[in-house]
């Protein structure tokens, strides 16, 4: 494990001990629980880095490309909108402070926990922005372009190579569909299942005229 891998999870064991703590003043988690993700966090702070070196992350874009200025408008506002979430949760979270321990208040937890939530749904907002260009609530203009057609081949073993690679693919996007919490990474697998079966239905209307 790289130092940003190591890094990156005690970042996410300290937010979910953190989370596990505001779970148990609201009822939803058990003293054994936060014990258990303090351990987790613990154990992650006193390891140490592997001598492997890390390996170059895919770039999110070409380089030398920029986006669209309406898309790099569109997160621009979009971030905004989560920064405002951050500061009402950094609020609510601060209040925690003047509250006794030992003292439930599930309201107050359940608002902060809402707000997470709220976050995380915009993050993949913002991801969604970035490979559609558009919000999630939004059709697209154009699933497939008209000369996806004319692109495929007119050989039947090609064609059908194509064929079942686009059916793995689409059966991978309804796992995606059904693992997905957010709306917005819902409606990003809505957007690739209807192009995968629009591809499909081409592909075959092609295979059966051959």
């Amino acid at each position: 494990m790289t130092e940003t891998q190591l890094q990156h999870q005690r970042t996410q064991a300290k937010a979910a001990w953190n989370l596990t703590k505001l779970r148990l003043r609201s009822g939803q988690a058990n003293p054994a629980d936060v014990e258990q993700a303090r351990l987790v966090y613990e154990a992650l702070t006193t390891a140490h880095p592997t001598s492997e070196p890390a390996q170059p992350s895919r770039p999110i874009r070409p380089p030398g490309t920029s986006l669209p200025p309406a898309v790099a408008a569109l997160v621009n506002t979009i971030r905004a909108e989560q920064g405002e979430i951050s500061r009402r949760k950094a609020e609510l979270s601060n209040s925690l402070g003047s509250i006794p321990d030992e003292l439930a208040c599930p309201d107050v937890v359940g608002q902060i926990l809402t707000l997470r939530r709220a976050w995380v749904e915009k993050q993949d907002e913002i991801r969604y922005a970035l490979d559609h260009g558009h919000r999630p609530a939004q059709e697209p203009v154009k699933l497939v372009e008209d000369s996806f057609s004319a692109s495929l081949p007119t050989d039947k073993f090609e064609l059908d190579r194509l064929i079942r690679y686009e059916k793995s693919k689409l059966s991978k996007y309804r796992s995606g569909l059904d693992r997905s919490s957010t709306e917005a990474k819902k409606q990003h697998y809505r957007t690739q299942i209807a192009k995968a079966e629009l591809k499909l239905e081409r592909m075959l209307a092609l295979f059966k005229a051959l």
